[in-house]
């Protein structure tokens, strides 16, 4: 995934690798994204990255009530 966007400075965001369709967390402070089969969000600050849910997930949402909303692939596998 591309970079950071803080005060027009971009900055590069480890453990993205491979990360498709991200979207940002109601609170602004991570992204939320799909890479390796498996649903992620990683902390803009601390760049500590998570995995929120394994088996084919292609792209998420996050809603304000903390609901993640996940598209899975039919197989399984988005290989």
């Amino acid at each position: 995934m591309g970079a950071a966007i803080e005060c027009g400075v971009g900055k590069t965001l480890a453990g993205t690798e491979n990360a498709k369709l991200p979207f940002w967390l109601p609170d602004s402070r991570s992204v939320g994204f799909a890479a390796d089969a498996q649903l992620k969000r990683v902390d803009i600050e601390s760049g500590v990255v998570r995995v929120l849910a394994s088996g084919g997930a292609l792209s998420g949402a996050w809603n304000r009530d903390g609901t993640i909303l996940f598209e899975e692939s039919p197989a399984g596998d988005v290989g």
